[in-house]
């Protein structure tokens, strides 16, 4: 989610927005969302489609916590209508990282909780289907001249099935394609050791010659060294 697809929208919609754009400066850095524009009510979605065979999903997103935040706010995700997370804003807000939101503490001095705390977080949820929908909102006291929220690098991604792989295949994640160190590679699973018959040769399990084919080789050497 860079600067552009934050100002062309790239498939993300606020639903109650206030402003005509959806988009926010936070000191230099682009937001969606932001002050007068994802305020009370405001809910910020997007449809990720043509996901490969999985069945969890790893969410990955920077969250601005903006102006007044009161105890009792909470900022939520939902993913295809099941919240997945939720956090109260309060305690970041106590802990703020920059101050770029409508009310300044320049303007308010002492009062901490009126500038902004940007936090990156990451949420792990149960997920099967090759679409997923995710939802941001929050339950916030006060309107946009007060309170709001933001949203940058949103990512999604799908950690391996196998807990023993290193990277899957990109169509399909119960499938490994490289193995974690000291595993090693036979077909599309990582062992250790290698199965019967099988021996570790570099990342791969690599099969055995059987005794019968060692027979032959070994004949075929001796009739040569004569």
């Amino acid at each position: 989610m860079n600067d552009t697809a934050i100002e062309n929208g790239d498939g993300y919609t606020i639903n109650g927005n206030l402003s005509a754009t959806w988009h926010y400066s936070c000191s230099g850095v682009m937001y969606f969302g932001g002050a007068d524009i994802s305020a009370k009510g405001s809910k910020i979605t997007k449809t990720f489609t043509g996901l490969p065979t999985h069945t969890s999903v790893m969410i990955n997103f920077t969250f601005v916590y903006g102006d007044y935040w009161v105890t009792g706010d909470y900022a939520y995700l939902y993913a295809n209508d099941v919240k997945v997370w939720e956090n109260m804003g309060y305690k970041y807000e106590q802990n703020y990282t920059t101050d770029c939101g409508k009310w300044e503490i320049g303007y308010n001095p002492g009062w901490y909780n009126l500038t902004e705390s940007i936090v990156d977080h990451s949420v792990y949820a149960f997920h099967s289907g090759s679409s997923i929908t995710l939802s941001w909102n929050a339950s916030l006291y006060w309107d946009s001249l007060y309170a709001w929220f933001a949203l940058r690098n949103v990512q999604i991604t799908l950690p391996c099935n196998n807990a023993n792989c290193s990277t899957c295949h990109p169509n399909d994640i119960t499938k490994c394609v490289t193995c974690k160190p000291n595993y090693y590679l036979l077909g599309n699973t990582c062992y250790s050791p290698c199965p019967l018959r099988y021996f570790a040769s570099g990342t791969v399990c690599a099969c055995r010659p059987s005794f019968f084919w060692f027979i032959i080789l070994m004949t075929f050497f001796f009739s040569v060294c004569k």
